[in-house]
């Protein structure tokens, strides 16, 4: 049962405002991000969510300067990487925010990008079995970074598919040695990372996808419509479409550790909602769900006040705490768990 209450909220203040950009909020347990700007702000999450003041950092990417399109924690090896993608290039920062410890330019990239005014990283997300963060780009380019112990490198540039007309990558998410694509076109494609990064499967769209996450044994997908579509992992096969929100999704999260998803959108509205499991003998079914029954419930719905939600995030200190981030507003509203 969900022990959030639309009630009991902490209104965390902060000197500057976040960015008009889909999935502007992240953090690891430790430290809170998002973006403002040309700018990273951080602070530190255990005091997020339990004072409302909070001491910020501000971090400027070692890049040409330009508008900060994303900012993402990724995790691997035991190890926390803050990546950053922006209009002109990808910073990676240590966990301790301190320094930067790769930077890849996109005009330094033998990839085509046709208006270097309109370029951008964006889609970020890990790949632990094979240790790789992936980056989406401006013209669907997915790059491959293999993460050393010692050093981070370009592994491999991976081609937009021809069907995407050079649509831009507008969300990732990976698990395991899944990596999985979303792209302006509607269209997600899955990479198998353990093969070369080949394209396992791809499910095509109607609707830009704006978000992504994978919970439950499910891929996630939020769209501009405010449709979540969920996707077997296993099986590959779409099971359910939900009409979740009235206007676009802004942003999508899993919790750390049970099978839920958070949800946000440009109504105002934020959800969390319940992926159940249960064995099923219908050999109609099996040959879709792989021996099981998936079915999605909501935990929690809450509307915010004047708030134009711009990102999500549980808090990964154990606490289940739901953060959330709205445009141009001076804080950030942490939803408390009991």
């Amino acid at each position: 049962m969900s022990r959030y209450n639309a009630d009991r909220v902490v209104q965390v203040s902060v000197n500057k405002t976040p960015s008009f950009s889909y999935n502007n909020l992240s953090c690891n347990g430790t430290t809170v991000a998002y973006v403002h700007k040309t700018e990273v702000i951080t602070f530190n999450e255990t005091a997020g969510t339990g004072s409302t003041n909070v001491k910020e950092t501000v971090l400027k990417p070692r890049l040409p300067e330009s508008k900060v399109i994303q900012v993402k924690w990724c995790h691997l090896s035991g190890r926390d990487y803050l990546v950053v993608g922006s209009g002109a290039g990808l910073v990676i920062y240590d966990d301790s925010v301190s320094s930067s410890i790769f930077v890849m330019e996109l005009s330094s990239q033998d990839v085509p990008f046709p208006d270097p005014e309109a370029s951008f990283v964006r889609g970020i997300t890990a790949i632990p079995s094979t240790n790789h963060i992936c980056a989406g780009s401006s013209t669907g380019y997915v790059f491959a970074f293999k993460v050393n112990k010692d050093s981070i490198e370009l592994d491999r540039t991976i081609k937009p598919h021809e069907d995407d007309d050079g649509s831009a990558t507008s969300a990732m998410t990976g698990i395991e040695n899944w990596g999985v694509a979303a792209f302006d076109s509607g269209a997600i494609q899955l990479y198998d990372a353990d093969k070369d990064f080949q394209v396992a499967a791809r499910f095509p769209g109607s609707a830009p996808c704006t978000s992504l996450c994978i919970t439950g044994g499910c891929i996630v997908a939020g769209y501009t419509t405010g449709q979540i579509k969920l996707y077997n992992l296993t099986s590959k096969v779409l099971f359910a479409e939900i009409g979740a929100h009235t206007r676009a999704i802004s942003a999508i999260n899993a919790h750390p550790d049970l099978s839920q998803f958070v949800s946000v959108g440009e109504d105002s509205i934020i959800n969390v909602w319940h992926i159940s499991t249960s064995a099923t003998t219908d050999e109609s079914k099996s040959s879709t769900t792989e021996g099981s029954d998936n079915k999605v419930s909501i935990l929690f719905t809450a509307k915010a006040t004047d708030a134009l939600f711009t990102g999500v995030t549980f808090s990964r200190n154990g606490s289940s705490h739901l953060l959330t981030s709205s445009y141009d507003q001076k804080k950030i509203t942490v939803f408390t768990h009991r």
